[in-house]
């Protein structure tokens, strides 16, 4: 089968067409510079809340992690010793803490 165009003249043309296209862009905002500097500005305030939360929990991750590990092994060797008065309150750890640190 013959074909009708050869593939370095699309590549050229896509290339061509691509230029011109970025081109436009550019020019449109540098144009509107103010209405995209307002842009940002906005979704920077509509996500602000999201990046607090990311940065606190990077933040608290390290401590709450400690705190599982410490409590998992002071389970652990409880429930070797056969306390089950003990092991019958582990579920409820997490509700202890929040009521003990947090009221």
């Amino acid at each position: 089968m013959k074909k009708l165009f050869s593939d370095k003249y699309i590549k050229t043309l896509l290339f061509a067409v691509g230029c011109v296209v970025i081109t436009a862009l550019f020019l449109s905002l540098l144009l509107n510079f103010g209405a995209v500097v307002d842009f940002f500005e906005s979704a920077i305030g509509v996500l602000s809340p999201v990046l607090y939360a990311i940065v606190a929990v990077l933040l608290i991750n390290p401590s709450v992690h400690l705190f599982e590990e410490s409590s998992i092994r002071f389970y652990l060797k409880r429930l070797k010793r056969r306390d089950p008065s003990f092991a019958a309150l582990f579920p409820f750890f997490p509700l202890i803490f929040f009521l003990r640190f947090f009221s």
